[in-house]
């Protein structure tokens, strides 16, 4: 990205010294003298209050876990956040199509982890009345990009939910529920408006096609009788996590470097996505009323403060291994020749060939430990949340 040179020595050095990071575990961490926050201040209060706003307007917002501890992370959210108000000015300055109503933004971007490595991954949603198939909407897609050529940002895949707009009516179709034949495009875009998409034009817009969304999956379910779970929006985040894990176990096997970045990827931020909405389904369980106010009022938190948020909720002071874990993730994708270093492979005549490869395994561990913290989260809120939301979750 153009604007990487923008963040200045802070960020280098932020980079730095997460890649040193990357080399130490937990218990190392803390022997180099890196401070638990919990040791800190322990005192937890019974209620975590959601965010007003999104995070590129905001800090960090669970002050129980700050932060500034982990410097990979508070590096990029500086530099997220410098880059989304920069895209946000550059198309509150165009003059979009009016049959545009808002645009979200989605990816690392969305999740305050971008480097100068990531991309833009931008939804952008018409009125109801105009086809993304159609020459209007094609050009209104194109209107958007052409603000933003100045910023110099990388385009998305031609083939992904990205390369084309898609309309409030196909978001907000309840029709469409329980259908698996449903367009990848509508339906991912739909999703990932719960578990990742910051606004950067038209917000308020967007706030209210979020709880549309929202009221969409309580339908005829959660709307109707408050003590029933999420089981609609349930059954599609777990189909579409599970599709995209799926799809990077086997949509780049021919190419190994591929392969393994897109691995890492599934590990560490689809996976976080995928639990920060997850648990927020499993602590809304908790209540019989409000449920749709409830879920959308923290929709407004990254997926990392999410889990923060639980994890604060409940006293438990392990937050830091997932932060330490995602973390190491994100200062070693911003180090310069980490992704390079996944081409090597140094047994290219074993079956598992794909994973001989240093900087992968060294990964791949942390992406393990990660998944043995949220696993151990999970399982200690078995008397916490309701048993027809474990239900539902695992069968």
């Amino acid at each position: 990205m153009a604007d990487a040179a923008s963040v200045g020595s802070q960020w280098a050095a932020s980079v730095t010294t997460g890649r040193y990071y990357l080399n130490l575990s937990p218990t190392r961490l803390r022997e180099s003298g890196y401070n638990s926050f919990m040791e800190k201040d322990s005192r937890v209060p019974s209620r975590i209050l959601p965010a007003t706003q999104y995070a590129q307007h905001r800090d960090w917002s669970v002050t129980q876990f700050p932060l500034a501890q982990f410097l990979a992370l508070q590096a990029a959210w500086d530099f997220s956040q410098s880059l989304l108000r920069e895209i946000s000015s550059a198309l509150a300055a165009a003059d979009l199509s009016p049959e545009i109503v808002t645009v979200g933004i989605a990816g690392s971007l969305a999740r305050m982890e971008a480097t100068a490595e990531s991309d833009c991954d931008l939804v952008v949603v018409l009125r109801g009345e105009v086809s993304p198939e159609s020459e209007v909407g094609a050009r209104a897609f194109a209107g958007v990009w052409k603000a933003l050529a100045l910023l110099q940002l990388e385009a998305p895949e031609k083939a992904g939910i990205y390369a084309a707009p898609v309309s409030i009516s196909q978001l907000l179709d309840s029709q469409t529920l329980g259908k698996v034949s449903e367009e990848q495009r509508v339906f991912g875009s739909r999703i990932l408006f719960l578990q990742e998409l910051q606004p950067v034009w038209g917000d308020e817009a967007f706030r209210e096609l979020t709880r549309g969304i929202v009221e969409r999956y309580a339908s005829q379910y959660v709307a109707v009788d408050q003590s029933k779970q999420w089981s609609y929006l349930l059954n599609d985040l777990v189909r579409y996590f599970k599709s995209l894990c799926q799809t990077y176990m086997f949509g780049e096997l021919a190419n190994d470097t591929r392969w393994r970045l897109r691995n890492l990827k599934a590990r560490h931020s689809r996976l976080l996505i995928y639990v920060g909405l997850l648990f927020l389904l499993g602590e809304s369980s908790r209540t019989t009323e409000r449920k749709q106010d409830w879920l959308a009022e923290r929709l407004t938190w990254t997926p990392a403060e999410r889990l923060a948020a639980l994890y604060a909720e409940y006293g438990d002071d392990q937050f830091g291994t997932l932060a330490e874990c995602l973390n190491r993730f994100v200062a070693a994708m911003s180090t310069p020749g980490f992704r390079e270093s996944l081409s090597e492979t140094l047994d290219p005549d074993s079956p598992l060939a794909r994973e001989s490869n240093p900087a992968f395994a060294k990964m791949k561990e942390n992406a393990d430990e990660f998944l043995s913290e949220l696993l151990r989260f999970a399982l200690a809120r078995r008397d916490d949340w309701a048993e027809r939301f474990f239900e539902y979750w695992l069968f």
